[in-house]
This record gives C-alpha cells, sequence and structure tokens, in this order.
C-alpha cells in the first residue's frame, strides 16, 4: 500500500485545505496532518492506522475550536509550533530574538513535500542454534516524511519543519530555523507540539533520585502548564525519559496513552498544556540560555 497520501478540499468557511496522512501497517501507527491555507500543520490524528484516511480532510470542520464570546475572534487551535499569530494565548514555544528584540513571527507556508524516504537498512531477527541472530534485509526500511518550508518573509526568519513515521512506529518531529535577514538572530526556545484529545486527562512521568530512579508519579491534566526539565547537563535520576497522557487510570493494558520524547542528551524540557478553550497539546525541547545559540 501507500504509505504517505496527500488530500484536498476545502472547509465550510471556504479556506483551502492540504490533508496529509502516513502510516506504517507492520507497527499499526500513523498520522494526519491538515494544513488550513498556508498555515502550519495541526496534528488532527496519532494512533491507529484509518480505514478511510481520505476523510483526514474532513476533519478541520469536525475538530476546529469554536469561537467563544468574550474571547478572540478565532479560538486557538495549536498547530506544531504554537505561536501568538495563531491565537495561542499559552507559554512561549517559539523564543527569537534578532539584535537583542524578540520577534513574533507568522509563518506562511510555502512548500510541502510529502514522500517516502528510503532510511537506512532493516534488520530482521531470526534464530540460530538456538541463538538470536540478526540479519539485514535485502531492502531498506521506507519512512513516510512530510518536509514543509514556512516563512516570515518581513521578520527574515525561515523554518522547515520534518515529520516521519518510522517503521517501529515512532512519529518524529525536527525543526530547523534560518536566519534570512541582516544582524544577528538568537534562538531563546523552540518547543513542538502534539495535540491531544480531549480525554487525555491523566499526566505520567518519573522522577527520583540515586537507587529510586524512574519513579513514576500521576497527575491530573488541569488548564495551565506542566513542565518537566532535566537541567544537570545530561538526563539525571530525576530525569523523566517520557512524558504520557491518556485517559484517567490508564495502564499497561488499558487506555489509549499518548507520549512525548526530547531526544537530547543535554539540558531539556518535556511539557503538557491546556487553554480553557482548545485542546492540550504535550512536547518539549532543548533548554537553551542567553546568546547559546546564535
Amino acid at each position: 500500500m501507500t504509505l504517505i497520501q496527500t488530500f484536498h478540499g476545502t472547509a465550510s468557511n471556504g479556506t483551502p485545505l492540504t490533508a496529509v496522512y502516513a502510516e506504517q501497517p507492520a507497527a499499526a501507527a500513523a498520522f494526519a496532518l491538515v494544513f488550513p491555507g498556508s498555515d502550519l500543520p495541526r496534528f488532527v490524528h496519532w494512533g491507529r492506522p484509518l480505514t478511510a484516511p481520505e476523510t483526514v480532510i474532513n476533519t478541520f470542520d469536525a475538530l476546529a475550536p469554536q469561537r467563544v464570546s468574550g474571547a478572540l475572534d478565532y479560538t486557538a487551535w495549536p498547530s506544531v509550533l504554537p505561536t501568538q499569530s495563531e491565537a495561542w494565548s499559552g507559554s512561549d514555544r517559539f523564543d527569537v530574538r534578532r539584535d537583542g528584540v524578540e520577534l513574533f513571527c507568522k509563518f506562511q507556508v510555502t512548500d510541502i513535500k510529502a514522500e517516502t524516504v528510503a532510511a537506512g537498512k532493516t534488520y530482521t531477527m531470526a534464530e540460530k542454534d538456538g541463538y538470536p541472530s540478526w540479519s539485514v534485509a535485502s531492502e531498506p526500511k521506507q519512512t513516510p516524511t512530510v518536509t514543509v518550508t514556512a516563512e516570515d518573509v518581513e521578520q527574515c526568519v525561515k523554518l522547515t519543519w520534518t515529520c516521519e513515521l518510522d517503521e517501529t512506529g515512532l512519529i518524529r518531529q525536527h525543526a530547523e530555523v534560518t536566519n534570512t535577514g541582516e544582524g544577528r538572530l538568537e534562538i531563546g526556545k523552540i518547543e513542538l507540539a502534539f495535540s491531544v484529545p480531549a480525554d487525555a486527562n491523566e499526566i505520567l512521568t518519573t522522577t527520583g533520585h540515586h537507587l529510586r530512579e524512574r519513579s513514576p508519579q500521576r497527575q491530573d491534566f488541569t488548564i495551565g502548564r506542566f513542565a518537566k526539565s532535566s537541567m544537570i547537563g545530561r538526563p539525571d535520576f530525576d530525569a523523566t525519559l517520557l512524558l504520557s497522557i491518556g485517559e484517567h487510570g490508564f495502564g499497561f493494558t488499558h487506555g489509549n496513552v499518548y507520549s512525548a520524547h526530547v531526544a537530547w542528551s543535554g539540558n531539556s524540557v518535556l511539557s503538557a498544556e491546556r487553554l480553557p478553550y482548545t485542546t492540550g497539546v504535550i512536547g518539549g525541547g532543548e533548554v537553551l540560555f542567553g546568546g547559546e545559540v546564535g
């Protein structure tokens, strides 16, 4: 089957839509993105494969938050990189400064590339003489990959965002920022996000110390931000390898669970955040100090 597909349509308010659906059947995993107009994409699904992928184009109207009286004209629906330009009023997740002055970017998508990438070798395990035996498959593993180029021309900031679904079912995001203008562009924070459904209302992380590391702890996913940082230059005994969220009381055999991990060996943060009028997000990123990256 086709591992990645693209669909086009129009929302009920006339907004042109582009949807991308990626699937790894062997891992029973899939994700779907919807691009409204030239905006950054929204995760409308990540989890089990869909039986009718073409219907993801309709999820924009189904999932878009309603306008609420007394609030902004546009109710925030967090993208993969929530910013103020999309009415995100939660914690800052994208902080860049030019010559010390903070920029508030509105990215416009200029290119969407959805393709299957041959990404290295596939290893298969069998048994030989009673012992596990690994061998390299004749065909490379195929990874459905979405590469998005977006830019704020006025602020001279370019964003290249990549999302891939590997053969194990892992969804991986990566963002690269390019300075296209004059002056020094300092990167303060980039926290990518995954949207989670409304019934995901309990957070699971780990904490601990020497001889008691990775001890689980749970709390309700309430309005506001929960963050778990690792700040000693490497993941320590208190660091949580995953931030997981699911329906209350989830366990190894019960409930849908969504997890995020920051693939970085230095200071990092994992976070979960929910606003009063929209679904929650989980994600994270590197923790950078002032002037560290420019």
